[in-house]
């Protein structure tokens, strides 16, 4: 009755690479929830950056979180629950939770959406630049390219994949300004 949530663990990543994994999928973030479908695409359980416009505010809290001393746990900056690419278990669970999937118990496909939530975080490690902006530069240019790195093949036009990764990249984009 409601969507499967998974937790990506990142623990073990730099913070620069947690915080590209957040502006690559910034910028896929409408082709995944175009992919969900029309039960959890727009569904008030799963808010897309795009629509709250509160993750570049949290790109800039996190850096001032870092760079201030004398705070706890308790300042780490929080984003709303029903974020589509969660940050609140950032700081005790070590995890970004991904809310951005359909309805299924099917193994398979479950399966399959943690693969394209590894491959974006292989994607992400594997950029030389660290400041992301080559990986919007790919999307803005090449839409279909960045879509590949993620996804392999995606059962939707490219003609709708590649405007929708263009779209996402436009929100993508500020959070490169912040870094």
């Amino acid at each position: 009755r409601t969507s499967t949530h998974i937790h990506m663990n990142v623990q073990q990543e730099k913070m620069i690479d947690v915080i590209g994994c957040l502006v690559t999928f910034a910028a896929i973030e409408p082709l995944f929830l175009h992919l969900c479908g029309p039960h959890r695409d727009g569904n008030s359980f799963c808010s897309p950056s795009f629509d709250s416009g509160d993750l570049s505010r949290w790109v800039h809290d996190l850096g001032e979180f870092f760079f201030r001393p004398n705070l706890t746990d308790y300042d780490f900056p929080h984003r709303g629950k029903y974020a589509s690419f969660g940050t609140n278990r950032l700081h005790d669970l070590g995890t970004i939770e991904c809310r951005t999937f359909p309805c299924s118990v099917d193994p398979d496909v479950i399966q399959t959406w943690c693969n394209w939530l590894m491959n974006l975080k292989n994607f992400v490690r594997g950029q030389e630049d660290k400041s992301f902006r080559q990986t919007i530069k790919l999307g803005l240019h090449d839409p279909m390219a960045l879509v590949t790195s993620i996804f392999g093949a995606v059962p939707e036009s490219r003609y709708l994949a590649s405007e929708l990764v263009e779209y996402g990249c436009q929100e993508a984009y500020e959070l490169t300004r912040i870094l």
